[in-house]
C-alpha cells in the first residue's frame, strides 16, 4: 500500500498549495491532517472584508511534510497543501 504523498489525495480529488506566512499559517501550528477554513480577505483598514469561501479542508502537507508530528510542534512553513 503506497504510503505517499500521493496516496494522501483521495481519487477524483486535486490538492492546491496556498502561500502562508506566521499569521496566515497560524504560527506554524496547522498540521498535516488538519482541518481548516479557508478565508478570503480584501481591502484594508477600513475597508477590509474578510468571507469564508471553503470549510472544513483537508491539510495535506505543510511545506514538504505530508505526515503529522508526533509532538505536536509547530511546523513553519511558506505553503500549506
Amino acid at each position: 500500500v503506497p504510503q505517499g504523498f500521493e496516496s494522501k489525495i483521495k481519487a477524483g480529488y486535486r490538492a492546491i498549495a496556498i502561500p502562508v506566512d506566521p499569521n496566515t499559517g497560524v504560527a506554524g501550528f496547522i498540521n498535516p491532517e488538519s482541518r481548516v477554513d479557508i478565508l478570503l480577505q480584501t481591502g484594508s483598514g477600513a475597508d477590509a472584508n474578510t468571507v469564508p469561501i471553503l470549510s472544513d479542508v483537508h491539510v495535506v502537507a505543510v511545506g514538504s511534510s505530508y505526515a503529522r508530528t508526533k509532538t505536536g510542534e509547530a511546523l513553519p512553513s511558506s505553503n500549506v497543501t
